[in-house]
């Protein structure tokens, strides 16, 4: 399997599919550069890695609440928070998963 990040636009992903006859993986890592699921399907992409991009996204969010109580002196980030009720849900659905 090839793997690759740093490409461009959808011709350019299109031509190293093309080019190489094993499964291609796009790593999803360019700020800027959003590309679908179904486009990078469309033109050859098997494989989609999310490298650190929700790493990135959670730390981004945990700054902003964090800089909103620093400098505003507000907590308006809460209510735009995971429920609780939600997250216990979830990781209990992926841990039972993992523990077969």
């Amino acid at each position: 399997m090839l793997m690759a990040s740093g490409l461009l636009d959808l011709g350019s992903v299109r031509a190293v599919c093309e080019a190489v006859s094993q499964p291609f993986n796009l790593m999803v890592s360019l700020p800027g550069k959003l590309f679908s699921v179904a486009g990078l399907e469309a033109v050859g992409v098997r494989h989609i890695s999310l490298a650190t991009s929700l790493y990135r996204a959670a730390i981004s969010a945990m700054v902003a609440a964090a800089e909103e109580v620093r400098d505003h002196r507000a907590f308006e980030f809460v209510d735009t928070g995971l429920p609780t009720p939600r997250l216990a849900s979830y990781m209990d659905k992926r841990m039972r998963g993992y523990s077969s």
